[in-house]
């Protein structure tokens, strides 16, 4: 309810000043997160894209093979990056199970970026670098939120085994 100012009732400038203090902070804290997982992803797509290209292009390695090591490269480079710099996770206790969570979601990564790219290549006839490109893209998408919720979360059990302690 609002009073004769226009001002809810119970509420003063101070409070409402630092409401909305803490949503910049908030926000900020969220786009710059989202900032750094880009680029650490962008960085981990360059050493993916720079093995399949290099593998398949001067090693003449088939490039579904090329591509299977360009990603597991890729996702180590990811991992590190992910949990140290992005999601500012320094917590060495559980690193082990963070691990497993993040191979995990590498495995199915990789079967889902074979299968597509495989798909992409021989039945949509596009390049393969070209193909990789989308498949990153949609698989970076979807791996925010799987990082964020179930293997970086922010309070402690908020939701998945990766998590129980609070982050430093």
């Amino acid at each position: 309810m609002a009073n004769e100012s226009g001002r809810r009732k119970g509420y003063s400038d101070s409070a409402t000043l630092s409401h909305l203090l803490r949503l910049q902070n908030y926000m900020e804290d969220r786009v710059q997160r989202v900032a750094r997982f880009i680029a650490a992803g962008g960085s981990a797509a360059t050493v993916n894209f720079a093995l399949l290209y290099t593998l398949t292009e001067y090693f003449h390695i088939w490039y579904l093979a090329s591509s299977l090591v360009a990603v597991v490269a890729g996702f180590i480079t990811s991992f590190i990056l992910q949990k140290f710099w992005t999601f500012k996770n320094k917590r060495l206790d559980r690193v082990h199970i963070q691990a497993m969570l993040h191979a995990s979601l590498s495995i199915v990564n990789i079967i889902l970026n074979t299968v597509l790219l495989y798909t992409l290549v021989e039945y949509v006839h596009l390049w393969y670098i070209a193909a990789q490109f989308f498949i990153s893209g949609g698989l970076a998408f979807g791996n925010y939120f799987v990082y964020r919720l179930h293997i970086f979360p922010e309070i402690s059990g908020e939701t998945s085994v990766g998590a129980r302690m609070p982050r430093e």
